[in-house]
């Protein structure tokens, strides 16, 4: 029951831990006085490569190999496997994680040993194949070759995976169609009481690389009220994504007034697919703002000129009383002299 437990536990601990899949050559450490590193090997596809990177037609098959550095003081063994990668939440390259089978680039990548031993500071060259399919799609398959290294001796026995890996682009001819569409755009703002105030307004929405080749780019969010006018706008850098695979972004835009209706727009010039230009992604939607602090001045000035008026009516209702009291006054005392008796002596 134990060894179940703990087995379930590593699997889970495994699958949370994120593969360093970086751009350039990169090492791992993960325990004292145990570090490696892999790097493309150096061979007629070049020198010093950041990552394997091909064009290749349907069909094609090629021979690589990947170095793995032990720079510890003991020998380590690792496994060795190639997966297909996809694009984070948060907008990085990450493969999919350890026991998942491959059906794209990572499927057509067979390496020469499933595991490596590495003596202490030497280096040992994995060949391996990478067999495009006759059927294979035009655009851009990622992935990566991994190198893995259990901990038996993790914290409360526990079984911890560490991944190193090292990315592989494969761009297979044809007809490429770059192409990003931009859904569930929202908006949001954040008001204030201060009549001389304004509100940040954030913007999240999904881009999705819905064509074939991987994409990045550059965002522009706008704000505006009604006729356009009150414009304000924030811009920000769109990570890779990868073909088939979508992001969820949040821009914040400060500085808006609250000018009752704001129409929020966003607008994704992609980059880095081919020559030639590719379409910009547009969407917007709209919201209401409720300008409260002007609306509060509005209501104390509404209440103060109520005031002054109730009080100038008040003041000529009293004028008039007193003006017809004075009147009545007058009045009677002209009557009581009408009638007083008259002395005939």
């Amino acid at each position: 029951m134990r060894r179940t437990l703990a087995s379930a536990v590593a699997a889970l601990a495994a699958a949370a831990l994120p593969l360093v899949v970086p751009a350039a050559p990169a090492a791992a450490q993960p325990a004292d006085g145990v570090s490696w590193g892999v790097a493309p090997a150096a061979n007629a596809f070049g020198t010093g490569r950041a990552r394997f990177e091909y064009g290749l037609d349907p069909g094609t098959r090629i021979a690589d190999g990947i170095v793995v550095a032990n720079h510890g003081a003991a020998p380590i063994t690792l496994r060795v496997y190639a997966g297909d990668a996809f694009t984070t939440r948060s907008g990085g390259i990450d493969l999919q994680p350890t026991g998942t089978t491959p059906k794209d680039v990572g499927a057509w990548i067979k390496v020469s040993a499933d595991t490596v031993t590495v003596a202490a500071g030497a280096a040992v060259t994995v060949a391996f194949t990478l067999t495009v399919p006759a059927d294979a799609t035009p655009g851009d398959h990622v992935g990566g070759l991994v190198t893995t290294l259990v901990d038996e001796a993790a914290a409360g026995g526990v079984r911890v995976e560490h991944r190193l890996g090292s990315r592989v682009y494969a761009r297979v001819s044809g007809t490429l169609r770059p192409a990003l569409t931009i859904t569930d755009v929202q908006a949001e703002y954040a008001g204030t009481v201060d009549p001389t105030g304004t509100g940040p307004v954030r913007i999240t929405y999904t881009v999705r690389n819905t064509g074939n080749v991987r994409l990045s780019g550059r965002e522009q969010a706008t704000v505006a009220g009604p006729f356009g006018l009150l414009s304000r706008d924030a811009a920000g850098e769109l990570p890779e994504i990868l073909p088939g695979n979508a992001l969820t972004r949040t821009v914040t835009v400060r500085g808006v007034w609250p000018a009752t209706r704001l129409t929020a727009r966003i607008d994704v010039v992609p980059a880095g697919a081919t020559a030639d230009p590719v379409p910009r992604a547009s969407a917007a939607t709209a919201l209401w703002t409720a300008p409260w602090g002007q609306l509060l001045v509005l209501a104390g000035v509404a209440a103060a000129v109520a005031g002054v008026l109730a009080l100038r009516r008040r003041s000529k209702r009293r004028v008039a009383a007193a003006i017809s009291a004075a009147v009545d006054a007058a009045l009677a005392a002209s009557r009581a002299g009408e009638q007083a008796p008259v002395d005939a002596r």
